[in-house]
């Protein structure tokens, strides 16, 4: 799973063309701590049965200007949105949510189950992206001004 932080808006883009060098210096370190804190916040609020997909959760920096946000395991994205009936899960990846979970009883019937079933989505990289994004894009703006301020001196 993986959601990438790029900003591109159009009078962001053309001022940053006049003067790349400047605003790129100020803008480029907002990005990469808005994508620590979306990163933070999703490993905060991520499921915590095991704390595997917790510690797989890291913001990269592809480029200038793009960053990611991934989160490393096979599953993120199952986490996220759910799954629809018809995926058996691992007996063993059961049996051990349950010791972890304290709980007993039979972990193939909890499989069937979710077989039938599917799983609710329990989102964890939408809602850490939404809360950050407005303040990650008044920063950019803000990185902007300063960058042209500096351009022009």
């Amino acid at each position: 799973m993986t959601v990438r932080l790029v900003h591109n808006v159009k009078d962001v883009l053309r001022k940053m063309r006049a003067t790349p060098k400047e605003v790129l210096a100020h803008v480029d370190p907002v990005l990469a701590r808005g994508a620590q804190k979306i990163a933070r916040s999703a490993k905060s609020g991520a499921p915590k049965a095991f704390s595997t997909l917790t510690n797989s959760i890291r913001a990269e920096k592809l480029s200038e200007l793009v960053h990611q946000i991934v989160a490393g395991t096979n599953y993120a994205r199952a986490v996220e949105e759910g799954t629809g009936p018809g995926v058996f899960p691992s007996i063993q990846s059961i049996r051990d949510w349950m010791q972890v979970k304290g709980i007993s009883g039979d972990a193939g019937a909890i499989a069937k189950s979710i077989a039938k079933k599917g799983t609710p989505a329990k989102p964890y990289m939408g809602p850490s992206y939404d809360e950050h994004i407005p303040k990650i894009n008044r920063g950019v703006v803000a990185a902007v001004r300063r960058g042209m301020a500096e351009a022009v001196r």
